[in-house]
């Protein structure tokens, strides 16, 4: 993906709301359960703006355990250049 490509997608992303990025998440197949994990993400406001910035760590922070945690993770442009 070159870079103008990933800047453009990233800005799409930055723009999704919660809902959007739930439904983004689901299509990645990430094995997440829509009330325990994905309600953390509606219940902390997570939108698209905020997701591009999380690490492990923060995912965590919310309340997700570790193996939701590093699957969210992987899916921020920091760790892949496959988003979108």
């Amino acid at each position: 993906m070159s870079t103008s490509t990933a800047e453009h997608d990233s800005y799409l992303v930055e723009n999704w709301d919660t809902e959007t990025l739930i439904d983004y998440l689901k299509e990645q197949n990430l094995k997440l359960d829509d009330k325990k994990h994905y309600d953390i993400l509606r219940n902390r406001e997570i939108v698209g703006q905020d997701f591009l910035d999380m690490s492990k760590e923060d995912f965590m922070q919310t309340g997700l355990e570790m193996g939701p945690a590093m699957r969210l993770a992987k899916e921020t442009p920091t760790s892949t250049s496959s988003i979108v």
